[in-house]
C-alpha cells in the first residue's frame, strides 16, 4: 500500500482532533560535501511524532519519510483502530480513512482522482514529479486549516462530475475570484478574499507550487503544483472549487451559498413579521377629542342588500325619465314622431344630388365599388330581416355605402327624419375618418347628415335623420341612460371580427333588446367575419357575400424571399431571435427595385416602428424621411391623417404601422404590404391577476385582410415574413379579447346593463363567454374594492363607480379625492395615469427609462411619487398659456402634448361624470374649465398626503411591501431588498419609476402601484407608477377594513415587550398586519370605522333626507374636522415625527 495514500487516508481523522493532518517538509542539505535531499513528516495527533529521511533522490527521500511515519504510526496502533472502527465510524457519518475487505486492508480513494490532484481537500498529494509540498507560509499559524489537495471518503456529486465536464482550467482563477467577490460584496469583507502564495522549486524539472488561502465557509488552504506559475494557481483554484462544489456551499452554477436553509426560512418569517406602528403623540389627543364627539357609530347593515340595489335602479328607471338623443345629444321629446320639415329638407337635398351624381366625382366613385350591384339585395333583405350580416371584402365599400343605402332608402320614402343609424367602429381613428369620407361624398359639411362621436371629441347631427359614426364604448355609454335605444332605428356594427371585448359585449345586449325594441335593426359588417357563427347566434340571420376588388395581389413568404434573394439565409440566421431586424431589409428593396406605389407594413407596436423607421431613415436620401410615416392610435388625429396624402412623384410613401390599418381605413395608393404577422396584446392570467404582455402571431383571417391593403388602384404585392407552413399552424380567426383580459370592467358593466341577472348569466350571453375562472377572479377583486358584495351585488361605491369611463381603481380614487377636498390633484393625476403610454415622447433607446425618471424628478422633489409627478407636471402645463408656451413647455421636458391635451379632456370628463353620479357635491359653482370645481373639493389641494391616501384607497389591492434582506440562492444580502404583491409573489419596479433606486432605500416599506404587465412568463411582475406610502396609509384607506387580532403570536427577535401586544390586520392580509400598543391599536381600528362610516353616508346620495341629525353632524361639520385631523397624522408619520 502506498505510504503516500495512506497519511492523506488519515488526515481527515488527525484535523478533527488536532486541526492539522500531516506535514511535509522537504529541503536541500550538506553531508561531507555532497548535496542531498532530506524530507521531515511530523504530525501532531495521536501524539507529536517526526520522522525524516536523507537520500541523493528527492522522490526517494520523500517516500523513505513516508514509510517510516507509516511504520510509527502502526506501532502506536493507529492504523488497527480505525480499521476496527470503520463500520461504527461510517454508521455515524464520519469518514472511514481505511476499510478492511476480503483482500486487506485498502484506502477509501475517489474514483475521479486524476493524476496530480485530486478534488477533495483531505487528501495530500504530491505534484506531478514527485516533489513534496513546501511547508505552509509562516503567516498560516493558530486555528487555520491546512488542507492540502487529496482524496475523500466521499463520492463526487453528480453536479460536481457536470461542473468538471464543462470547465477549462484557465477559467478556474476567474472563476473563484467571482465566487468570493461575490461572498465579499454579501458579508461586506473584503479580507475574503482568495490569497495565492506560490513558490518556485528547482530539482530535475523545474515546477512551480502553489497555495490558495480563504477564510469562507471556513480557514482553507488548497495547492496545486504545475511546471508554471499559473497553471499551479489554477489547480489550487480548481481544487477549492471542486471542495466548495462536492460540500454545497456553491450551487452548479458556482453561485455561493452564505446562508444555510434554516438562516433563510428564518429570515423569510422575520422581513414578513408584523410592522410597527407609533402613533405621534401630537396627533393622540385630536383624536381621541373627535372620536369623543362624534355620535354613536351604527353599524346595522342593510338588511337586504340586494334588495336596496333593487329599489334604487327601479326608482331611476321609472317615472318621466327624459332620455338623451345619440344623434343631436338634446332631449329626445318624441323618439318615434315623424318630422314632416324635416323630410321634405331631406328628399329636396337628395333630389338635387341625384341630378349631379354622373358628373360629382365621389358620386360617380360610388357606383364603380364592388358593393353598389348589391344594392337593392342588401335593402331588401334588411327590410324583411331583423338582423343582417354583411361580409364583404376589402374594398368593397361597405363600411361608407350600406348606411348611405339605408339612410338614401328611407329618404326616398319621405321618412328621413325616423331613419338615425348609428355605426359603430372599433376606433376612434376609424370613426372620425369614415364619417369625414362619407360627409365628402355627400358633398356636406359635418353634422349636416353625417356625424360622428368619440371619446374627447364630437361632431353630433343638428337635427334628428342620419348616420352617427362612433366607438363602440360611446354606444355603450349610451345605453347606460336609454336601454332600447329609442330614437335608434339601425345600429350597425362593423369590423365584429376584431372581437375585442365591447363589441362582443354589445352584440350581447342588441340580441336582448331587440325583444323590446321591435323597429330596431341590426347590421353587422366585417371583411373576414365567421358567418355562420354570427348568423347563428342571431337565430340564423341572413348573410349577404360582397366580393372585393378585381386587382389580384401576388403574395410572397418568407421561402420565396430567400429563393429571390431578397432575404439571404445568412441575415435570417442573424435575425432569428428578433424577425423585426429585416423589415429594414425588404422595406429597402422594394423602395429601390419596385415600381411606384406606397408601401404599408404591418409591425406589433410602437417601439418597433420607430426602430424600423429609424434605421429606414439610415439608408433613404433625406427627402424620404417626411414620408415614412408611422400609423398608431397614440398619435394625434391630425398626424394620422398624413397617410392619406400624396407625396411627390419622385418619393415613395412608407406607412408603418400597428393593425389599426386592418380595418375600415384604406389608402388608395398602397401597392406593396409588408407583413411581420405579429401583435402586441395582453393576455390575463386569472390565477396570477396580472396581464402577460406579449408579442403573438396573427390569424390566418389577419393575414388575409393585411395582404387585402394592396391592390386598391393596381395590381398589389404581398410579403409575409414567415412561411406558408407556419401560417398553416395560426389560428384561422383571433382569439375574442374577452377571454384574454381583466374581467372587473365587465363584470361592473354587466351588473350595470343588467341588474337582475347574475354576472355568469349575462356573460354567458355573448359569443364566446370568459371561462368561470376568469368570472370568478374579477368578482373577487371588485369585493376586494368595496364595489361588488359578498352576494356580486353592486355596491353604492360600486353604482358610482359604474358610470366612470375609466378603470374601476380610478374611478374610486376620484370618488375619494372629491371626498378628501382635493380632487384637482386626483383627476389630473388619474387623467395621466389612464394615458400614461401617451405622455412621455422620449424615444426608446438605452437610457430612456433613467431619462423619464429624471424629468419626475424635476416635478416631485421629494422622489418618492411618480403619481404626484404626473399631477405636478399637469398643473404647471395647465397654469401656461396654450398654443406656443405650452407646446414649448413640452418640448423642454420631452413629454407629448397630444398626452397631456387627452388628459385634460379625461380630466373634465371625470368632473362631469361625477356631478351626476355624486349629487350632493356642490360641483357647479363654477365651470369644469377653470379648473376649481368648489371650494370644499379643492380646498385641500396640495395636500400630499391625502392625495396619497385616496390613491392608496382607489388603488387597492395594487400594494407592494418592501422586504428588507434579498435572498437569491441561498444568499441574504442584507443591504438589498425584494417587493412582494399581497399574494406575497415577488415583483419588480420599472425603471423609470422614481421608486426604482440605487442603493435600495426606502423610508416606509409599502408602495402602491396602477398598473402591473409580466414581460413573460418565465420573468417576475414589473409594476408602474408607484408612490411610496406610510402604515397609516395603508391601515387607514386600504381594503374594506382593519381588524383588531387577539392573541396574534409575535416572532421573538421583532416582540417588543408589554409595549407592542397590539396588532391591526388589514382584510386578513398575512403581508398587511401591524403591531403597536393596545392604546394605538384601538384608536386607529376606531379612527378607521369613523371614516369609513362618514364615507358611506357621503356616497350613499339616496339616502340624505332620511339621516338623522346624528349623521348630518357626522357628514357637514365633523368630516372637515376629521378630514384635517386626518392630513395631520399622516403628515406626522411620513416626515417620522
Amino acid at each position: 500500500m502506498d505510504p503516500a495514500n495512506v497519511l492523506a487516508a488519515l488526515d481527515p481523522v488527525m484535523t478533527k482532533h488536532c486541526g492539522s493532518g500531516h506535514c511535509l517538509s522537504v529541503c536541500k542539505v550538506v553531508l561531507d560535501g555532497q548535496q542531498l535531499w532530506k524530507a521531515q513528516v511530523s504530525v501532531l495527533w495521536p501524539k507529536q511524532l517526526s520522522v525524516d529521511a536523507v537520500t541523493s533522490n528527492k522522490k526517494e527521500s520523500i517516500t523513505i519519510a513516508r514509510a517510516r511515519m507509516c511504520s510509527a504510526l502502526q506501532e502506536i496502533g493507529l492504523l488497527d483502530n480505525i480499521i476496527k472502527q470503520g463500520p461504527a465510524l461510517e454508521a455515524a457519518g464520519e469518514p472511514c480513512p481505511l476499510r478492511s475487505s476480503s483482500k486487506g486492508t485498502s484506502l477509501v480513494q475517489d474514483p475521479a482522482q486524476n493524476g496530480t490532484l485530486s478534488p477533495f481537500p483531505s487528501e495530500r498529494q504530491p505534484c506531478h514529479n514527485g516533489a513534496p509540498m513546501p511547508p505552509a507560509p509562516t503567516q498560516l499559524h493558530g486555528a487555520q486549516l491546512r488542507e492540502v489537495a487529496g482524496g475523500n471518503a466521499t463520492a463526487p456529486s453528480q453536479r460536481l462530475k457536470s461542473w468538471s465536464q464543462k470547465r477549462e482550467l484557465g477559467r478556474c482563477k476567474s472563476i473563484l475570484h467571482n465566487i468570493y467577490a461575490h461572498v465579499s460584496k454579501l458579508k461586506d469583507d473584503r479580507s475574503l478574499m482568495p490569497v495565492y502564495h506560490s513558490n518556485l522549486f528547482q530539482d530535475n524539472v523545474a515546477h512551480w507550487t502553489s497555495k490558495v488561502v480563504v477564510r469562507w465557509p471556513r480557514d482553507l488552504v488548497y495547492e496545486g503544483s504545475a511546471r508554471n506559475k499559473s497553471e499551479a494557481e489554477a489547480l489550487a483554484a480548481k481544487a477549492l472549487i471542486q471542495y466548495l462544489v462536492t460540500k454545497g456551499h456553491v450551487d452548479s452554477d458556482l453561485s455561493p451559498k452564505t446562508a444555510s436553509d434554516q438562516e433563510v426560512r428564518r429570515h423569510k418569517s422575520q422581513r414578513i413579521a408584523p410592522v410597527s406602528v407609533v402613533l405621534p403623540e401630537a396627533s393622540v389627543h385630536k383624536m381621541q377629542e373627535l372620536l369623543t364627539d362624534a355620535p354613536r357609530l351604527h353599524n346595522d347593515d342593510r338588511e337586504d342588500e340586494a334588495t336596496y340595489a333593487d329599489e334604487l335602479l327601479n326608482n331611476a328607471g321609472g317615472g318621466d325619465r327624459e332620455l338623451h338623443d345619440i344623434m343631436t345629444g338634446r332631449l329626445l321629446r318624441s323618439p318615434n314622431g315623424c318630422n314632416t320639415r324635416r323630410d321634405r329638407e331631406l328628399l329636396s337635398k337628395a333630389e338635387k344630388s341625384w341630378l349631379y351624381k354622373t358628373t360629382y366625382t365621389y358620386q360617380r366613385a360610388r357606383t364603380e365599388l364592388p358593393i353598389f350591384p348589391y344594392r337593392e339585395e342588401i335593402l331588401s333583405t334588411i327590410n324583411r330581416s331583423r338582423v343582417v350580416v354583411i361580409c364583404g371584402e376589402t374594398g368593397s365599400g361597405k363600411t361608407t355605402q350600406v348606411p348611405q343605402f339605408i339612410f338614401e332608402d328611407q329618404v326616398r320614402e319621405g321618412a328621413g327624419s325616423l331613419c338615425n343609424i348609428v355605426i359603430t367602429q372599433p376606433r376612434r381613428f376609424a370613426a372620425i375618418s369614415m364619417a369625414k369620407r362619407v360627409a365628402t361624398e355627400r358633398r356636406e359639411e359635418l353634422s349636416d347628415t353625417v356625424g360622428y362621436q368619440v371619446r374627447l371629441s364630437k361632431r353630433l347631427l343638428a337635427t334628428r335623420g342620419g348616420m352617427l359614426f362612433c366607438t363602440v364604448g360611446i354606444l355603450l355609454r349610451h345605453l347606460q341612460h336609454n336601454g332600447d335605444l329609442q330614437g335608434v332605428s339601425h345600429v350597425i356594427v362593423d369590423e365584429v371580427h376584431e372581437r375585442d371585448v365591447r363589441t362582443d359585449f354589445l352584440l350581447a345586449l342588441l340580441r336582448e333588446l331587440l325583444s323590446s325594441n321591435t323597429s330596431l335593426k341590426v347590421i353587422l359588417m366585417s371583411a373576414t367575419i365567421n358567418t355562420e357563427k354570427f348568423s347563428e347566434y342571431f337565430d340564423d340571420a341572413p348573410v349577404i357575400q360582397i366580393p372585393g376588388r378585381t386587382h389580384p395581389v401576388t403574395q410572397f413568404f418568407l421561402e420565396d424571399l430567400i429563393a429571390e434573394n431578397i432575404i439571404t439565409k445568412a441575415a435570417l440566421e442573424k435575425c432569428r431571435d428578433d424577425s423585426i431586424k429585416i423589415v429594414p431589409d425588404v422595406l429597402a428593396y422594394l423602395m429601390e427595385m419596385k415600381p411606384p406605389g406606397a408601401i404599408l407594413c404591418f409591425l406589433p407596436g410602437w417601439n418597433e416602428i420607430n426602430k424600423v423607421r429609424t434605421e429606414l431613415c439610415k439608408r433613404a436620401p433625406p427627402k424620404f424621411h417626411e414620408w415614412i410615416l408611422p400609423l398608431h392610435s397614440r398619435l394625434q388625429y391630425q398626424e394620422q391623417q398624413k397617410i392619406f396624402a400624396n407625396p411627390p412623384s419622385d418619393v415613395r410613401k412608407v406607412i408603418l404601422s400597428t393593425n389599426i390599418a386592418e380595418t375600415s381605413i384604406t389608402v388608395e395608393d398602397v401597392t406593396y404590404v409588408v407583413d411581420t404577422g405579429l401583435h402586441r396584446e395582453q393576455r390575463f392570467n386569472p390565477s396570477t391577476g396580472v396581464c402577460l404582455l406579449g408579442t403573438f402571431p396573427t390569424s390566418q383571417a389577419s393575414v388575409r385582410q393585411r395582404a387585402g391593403r394592396a391592390g386598391r388602384v393596381r395590381p398589389g404585392e404581398s410579403y409575409h415574413l414567415f412561411t406558408r407552413d407556419v401560417l398553416s399552424t395560426w389560428d384561422e380567426f383571433k382569439r375574442p379579447e374577452i377571454q384574454t383580459i381583466d374581467l372587473t370592467r365587465v363584470v361592473l358593466d354587466a351588473k350595470l346593463y343588467c341588474p337582475h341577472m347574475s354576472v355568469e348569466d349575462v356573460l354567458s350571453l355573448v359569443p364566446d363567454p370568459p371561462t368561470p375562472e376568469m368570472i370568478t377572479k374579477a368578482i373577487k377583486d371588485l369585493q376586494d374594492m368595496g364595489l361588488m358584495n359578498d352576494n356580486a351585488q353592486l355596491t353604492d361605491l360600486g353604482h358610482h363607480v359604474c358610470h366612470f369611463a375609466t378603470t374601476p381603481q380610478l374611478a374610486k380614487a376620484v370618488i375619494y379625492g372629491a371626498l378628501f377636498g382635493c380632487l384637482d390633484s386626483v383627476v389630473s393625476t388619474v387623467s395621466l395615469l389612464a394615458e400614461a403610454s401617451n405622455l412621455f415622447a422620449i424615444k426608446r433607446t438605452s437610457n430612456s427609462a433613467s431619462r423619464s425618471k429624471d424629468i419626475k424628478r424635476c416635478y416631485d422633489t421629494v422622489g418618492t411619487s411618480d403619481h404626484m409627478a404626473l399631477s405636478h407636471i399637469f398643473f404647471r402645463w395647465n397654469q401656461l398659456m396654450p398654443g406656443a408656451e405650452q407646446q414649448s413647455f413640452c418640448q423642454r421636458n420631452e413629454l407629448s402634448s397630444y398626452g397631456l391635451d387627452v388628459g385634460k379632456g379625461m380630466g373634465d370628463d371625470l368632473v362631469n361624470t361625477l356631478r351626476r353620479v355624486m349629487a350632493g357635491i356642490d360641483t357647479s359653482s363654477q365651470p369644469p374649465a377653470t379648473k376649481h370645481w368648489g371650494l370644499g373639493l379643492n380646498n385641500r389641494r396640495d395636500d400630499r398626503q391625502l392625495v396619497l391616501a385616496a390613491l392608496t384607497a382607489g388603488l387597492y389591492p395594487n400594494v407592494l411591501r418592501v422586504l428588507r434582506g434579498k435572498i437569491k440562492k441561498n444568499q441574504i444580502m442584507r443591504e438589498g431588498v425584494e417587493f412582494a404583491c399581497l399574494d406575497q409573489k415577488l415583483a419588480a419596479i420599472s425603471e423609470d419609476s422614481l421608486l426604482h433606486r440605487t442603493p435600495p432605500v426606502y423610508e416606509h416599506p409599502w408602495l402602491i402601484y396602477y398598473s402591473a404587465l409580466q414581460p413573460s412568463a418565465y420573468q417576475r411582475t414589473t409594476v408602474y407608477d408607484c408612490s411610496m406610502v406610510t402604515s397609516l396609509h395603508v391601515l387607514l384607506f386600504s381594503g374594506l377594513g382593519t381588524h383588531k387580532k387577539e392573541g396574534y403570536l409575535f416572532d421573538a427577535h421583532t416582540n417588543q415587550g408589554d409595549t407592542d401586544q397590539g396588532c391591526l390586520v388589514v382584510d386578513e392580509q398575512r403581508l398587511l398586519t401591524f403591531r403597536c400598543s393596545e392604546r394605538d391599536a384601538d384608536l386607529i381600528w376606531r379612527w378607521r370605522r369613523m371614516i369609513d362610516y362618514i364615507i358611506d353616508l357621503h356616497i350613499s346620495m339616496e339616502q340624505w333626507e332620511a339621516n338623522g341629525p346624528e349623521e348630518t353632524l357626522l357628514r357637514c361639520e365633523l368630516w372637515p374636522r376629521i378630514v384635517d385631523a386626518t392630513s395631520s397624522l399622516l403628515s406626522h408619520c411620513s416626515s417620522g415625527q
